[in-house]
């Protein structure tokens, strides 16, 4: 079950070919301390390169309406040249590593005494493509994402279907939200 709910979140990129799709780290997950170790693993359709990593501090509710700073990378994850095939030959390329946040990355809210952060995947020509999108497959106590997008695929047997669902990280609006907050334990 868990191997068929890997591939079909593998395949997912193939909806946009300038699409990413982060399954970790999640929206809301919390860390231990501002120094530790996250592992990132992306999808995406296009090989070659690396996806960019970029980080801004903000409190808890993200760039959109809470910005200390701009985004700034801090590192990238080299994109696999090893293709995962879906039925129709539609392939998709992991990027993964483990990465620690650096300082300027956050953001002291005084009210609690925890740390945010906001982060993105993003291809690293983003910028010229108009189909960009970015996908966060959310992970917390109560959705469990990954496992939403492999039974979506299952169910239906095609990788398209999981764009219709709300396996995703989103705007109420249904957009994809474009970043992820992530903050401290203390």
């Amino acid at each position: 079950m868990l191997k068929l709910a890997l591939r079909g979140m593998l395949a997912v990129g193939t909806l946009s070919l300038t699409g990413c799709l982060l399954i970790s780290p999640n929206h809301g997950q919390v860390l231990s301390s501002r120094t530790a170790d996250v592992p990132f693993q992306a999808w995406t359709a296009k090989t070659g390169g690396a996806l960019n990593v970029e980080c801004m501090p903000t409190n808890r509710y993200g760039p959109d309406i809470s910005s200390h700073g701009s985004w700034s990378q801090f590192a990238t994850l080299p994109v696999s040249d090893d293709a995962s095939r879906d039925l129709s030959g539609g392939r998709m390329y992991s990027a993964s590593d483990t990465l620690s946040l650096p300082e300027s990355c956050w953001y002291r809210n005084r009210s609690n005494g925890w740390y945010y952060t906001s982060v993105r995947v993003i291809q690293s020509d983003y910028l010229s493509e108009a189909s960009y999108e970015f996908y966060n497959a959310v992970k917390t106590e109560t959705r469990d994402d990954p496992e939403c997008i492999g039974r979506e695929v299952g169910r239906t047997g095609s990788w398209t279907a999981w764009a219709s669902t709300s396996c995703y990280h989103r705007y109420t609006s249904g957009s994809p939200v474009k970043w992820l907050v992530m903050r401290t334990q203390n």
